[in-house]
């Protein structure tokens, strides 16, 4: 069992995370490209929704016991992709997407 000292006081490794998330996504692509090889757009448009939450526990240094905390994140992210068929063998790309990252509280 690892531990780590806070002052006089010795702790056990007990950082526990009770995490639950759900995720929608959804998507739709759109083109006005028919039988034309050029002068063409393309693209997709879409969302991920994203609902986190966490629950925690952890030593608290100043009591001597475990302290509890939550946390919780509600995020709709976009994505959009847009391409121009130029000519036959050229194409236009842009794009923009956003993204949602929690942090890394593992120990090594």
């Amino acid at each position: 069992m690892d531990t780590w000292r806070a002052g006089d006081k010795v702790f056990s490794n007990e950082f526990n995370i009770d995490e639950t998330q759900t995720e929608i996504y959804g998507q739709a692509d759109f083109s006005t490209q028919g039988e034309k090889t050029s002068g063409y757009v393309d693209g997709r448009i879409g969302f991920r929704f994203i609902d986190q939450q966490a629950d925690m526990s952890f030593p608290d240094p100043e009591t001597g016991g475990l302290a509890e905390a939550s946390n919780s994140n509600t995020v709709i992210l976009p994505s959009a992709m847009l391409r121009w068929g130029i000519i036959k063998n050229l194409m236009a790309r842009v794009s923009y997407t956003q993204t949602f990252s929690l942090a890394d509280v593992s120990r090594s």
